[in-house]
């Protein structure tokens, strides 16, 4: 019975490819949408824009649709992050991923999710301070976004870093297909330092202490 539960628990992990699937597809919805957005803004302001009554008002117009166009990518990196992170935690941690995409835990996730969502809460706010007239309410808006910004800047700067704690150790941790060796040398901690001490190996037998005498010294 306790190995069924066992298995039975082990197994349940393949649960999550429902979300790395969700979460995966919502992705690739969202930068479709954004490419054929851009597409298309593009296509209607140069059909419709009048070259002779061209202000800063109508560059400003353009310059907030394509803002608002940025956060869909930013959104569909953010759930894109998700999903790598996800399969890379739950799944398979040998995914073929540049080292900045490495996730080991879920601080790690965390953290890049925390970097794209900081940047997103910016594009958010540049666009909507290009589309106001001075209005009071824009100032309460980057108020709250500063605050939500230090915050999760504080949070990420003054979390313990357990999960980094075998980088000290020398290990060997996989990486993707297009750095070569399929594995990364980290730098010796001081329990590695035995190791490098050893002699390298040569073809004759090490000498023995006290038998150094010449192979003639027998027969005399």
């Amino acid at each position: 019975m306790t190995e069924f539960v066992r298995s039975l628990l082990g197994g349940s992990r393949y649960i999550i490819l429902l979300a790395v699937l969700g979460s995966f597809l919502s992705a690739v919805m969202l930068t479709i949408y954004g490419i054929v957005a851009v597409v298309a803004v593009s296509v209607r302001s140069f059909t419709e824009l009048d070259w002779r009554g061209l202000n800063q008002r109508e560059v400003e117009h353009f310059a907030l649709e394509l803002i608002s166009l940025i956060d869909i990518f930013l959104l569909g990196t953010v759930l894109y992050i998700i999903a790598l992170g996800l399969y890379e935690l739950f799944i398979d941690p040998n995914l073929p991923l540049p080292r900045w995409l490495l996730i080991e835990d879920l601080d790690d996730l965390k953290e890049k999710l925390g970097g794209v969502v900081v940047v997103l809460i910016g594009v958010t706010f540049l666009g909507d301070f290009v589309e106001s007239d001075g209005e009071i309410g824009i100032l309460w808006q980057g108020l709250g976004g500063a605050a939500v910004i230090i915050a999760i800047s504080l949070a990420f700067a003054l979390r313990p870093r357990h999960g980094h704690a075998n980088h000290a150790g020398g290990l060997k941790l996989p990486i993707g297909a297009d750095q070569g060796s399929g594995t990364r040398d980290l730098p010796p901690g001081p329990a590695d330092s035995t190791h490098e001490a050893a002699p390298p190996e040569t073809g004759a037998p090490p000498s023995r202490p006290g038998r150094s005498e010449s192979p003639g010294a027998g027969g005399a």
